[in-house]
């Protein structure tokens, strides 16, 4: 049954969200933050060439290669602290489904957090997240809409930030 207003629950969402809530296992659901570390580490995929989804995937570097990361989180939030790093994602899907990256930062200290927020009546989840970095040098754009709708952006000159959104 549609609500004559479309802010209106009615008593079939209170039900179906009540069903959904009953399905999950709040301490699965919210476990304690587990610590780790890495060092010397790399992440991501080098060049490729690839058809996807009817469409192409070319891509020159998507990754991230540091000294050291110390990172935790849980299905509510994530975060990371960084020693120097450089990221680097630069390619486009063409596709049904299409991203765009044009994204590289050098930096010699960075941090980042971001919440995940459960979007009411709907299976979806939004992704606020924010880094920072000091002596940084680079910034760009990417935008996904593979699998899941995501913005990514900043700036970085001696101290950047980058805002990302997502929904999944």
């Amino acid at each position: 049954m549609i609500a004559a207003n479309p802010n209106e629950e009615t008593e079939e969402m209170r039900e179906y969200s009540l069903a959904l809530m009953s399905k999950v296992n709040y301490n699965n659901y919210v476990k304690k933050h587990t610590v780790q570390s890495k060092t010397f580490y790399k992440e991501g995929e080098g060049p490729k060439l690839a058809k996807v989804d009817g469409g192409v995937k070319a891509q020159l570097c998507s990754g991230e290669l540091g000294i050291a990361k110390v990172y935790s989180g849980n299905k509510r939030a994530q975060w990371y602290i960084k020693g120097p790093s450089l990221n680097s994602d630069i390619g486009i899907v063409l596709a049904n489904k299409k991203k765009l990256a044009a994204y590289g930062k050098l930096s010699l200290v960075g941090a980042s957090g971001s919440i995940n927020i459960f979007i009411p009546y709907s299976r979806k989840i939004l992704v606020i997240g924010l880094e920072g970095d000091l002596f940084s040098i680079g910034g760009g754009l990417e935008v996904d809409n593979t699998v899941s709708k995501k913005i990514k952006f900043g700036v970085h000159y001696g101290i950047g930030g980058d805002v990302i959104l997502e929904v999944k």
